[in-house]
């Protein structure tokens, strides 16, 4: 049968709440909804769904009640996800918010990122989240405050489609994509001037992590890549990043040109870009300047490079 709770009903388990205007909940195929207005809050590492809902069993099952929402249990680990959304479905290993999605991952009562969307899915493995994903105007956000860059102002980004993948057995990230229209922002200190302003686009961008920690191993960047920073562009098909490299450089190549105050360049087969020092590093090659050569070198590292090939 089919049981439905109203008037500001909630849904406790242990840390875990489920609330919204209409409850829902069918045993015999162990779904679970939240109708209008809906709020989840759970641990980061497991869903944690009420008694018969999940796929691990309890020793204590789960009591409807409807006490008047809005007070958060006393966490019992540092890491929570909280979502609002319109609707809430549970079924099958698998969770599903949709319509007008706004959802926080907080740690210790700080909110350490943010993500809107129009629907968000998680599948699930023996209770945890091995899947993550949004779909449909997808706007991610970074709170500079839990940073460990210090002079970070402001980070985010905006796409189509993101998917996350993490690991059931370490619970560890594995890959994160960021598919269609994907735009990323950062601004960031330098001294006392004003914050420096780095951008990036592509079709797509996928992040791989290391398998025993969540540090990030590299990225790659394909269609339509572009980046810039203090007023220096670079395009090209794809984009490559290896973590972990002194140099903090990226490969840029096929139908790589570079823009800059004064200057195009164009004809290379790959552009590295150092980031660090804000240098680009064009191997020897056969390539094109348009623009006074002094304006190049402000943005360039050019040791043993051939003469410039004029239009």
């Amino acid at each position: 049968g089919r049981i439905e709770l109203t008037g500001d009903p909630v849904w406790r388990q242990g840390s875990n709440v489920v609330r919204g205007d209409l409850l829902s909940m069918v045993r015999s195929n162990r779904s679970f909804s939240a109708l209008g207005n809906a709020y989840v809050w759970f641990k980061a590492d497991a869903l944690g769904l009420p008694e018969g809902m999940g796929e691990t069993k309890r020793k204590k099952p789960g009591t409807p009640t409807t006490t008047v929402p809005g007070a958060k249990p006393l966490p019992d680990t540092n890491q929570f996800i909280e979502v609002y959304s319109s609707r809430f479905d549970y079924q099958a290993a698998a969770a599903d918010f949709i319509g007008d999605v706004r959802a926080h991952l907080i740690r210790e009562s700080i909110t350490n990122l943010s993500l809107t969307t129009q629907m968000l899915s998680l599948q699930l493995t023996s209770n945890q989240v091995t899947t993550i994903t949004a779909r449909r105007d997808v706007v991610l956000t970074q709170n500079p405050a839990t940073s460990p860059n210090t002079n970070l102002v402001k980070r985010g980004a905006t796409m189509d489609l993101l998917t996350v993948r993490r690991s059931p057995k370490t619970g560890l990230l594995e890959t994160i994509a960021a598919d269609g229209h994907v735009m990323a922002d950062q601004w960031e200190k330098k001294g006392t001037n004003a914050p420096v302003h780095q951008s990036g686009r592509a079709d797509l961008v996928v992040g791989q992590f290391n398998a025993k920690s969540n540090h990030l191993d590299g990225i790659m960047a394909e269609r339509n890549v572009m980046v810039r920073k203090d007023g220096l562009e670079l395009h090209g098909d794809r984009g490559t990043y290896v973590a972990g490299v002194s140099n903090r450089v990226m490969e840029m190549s096929g139908d790589v040109w570079s823009l800059g105050s004064g200057f195009l360049f164009t004809n290379a087969p790959v552009l590295l870009w150092d980031m660090k020092n804000d240098k680009v590093l064009v191997p020897p090659a056969s390539w094109k300047l348009q623009g006074p050569v002094s304006d190049w070198k402000k943005n360039s590292m050019v040791p043993k490079l051939p003469a410039p090939t004029t239009p």
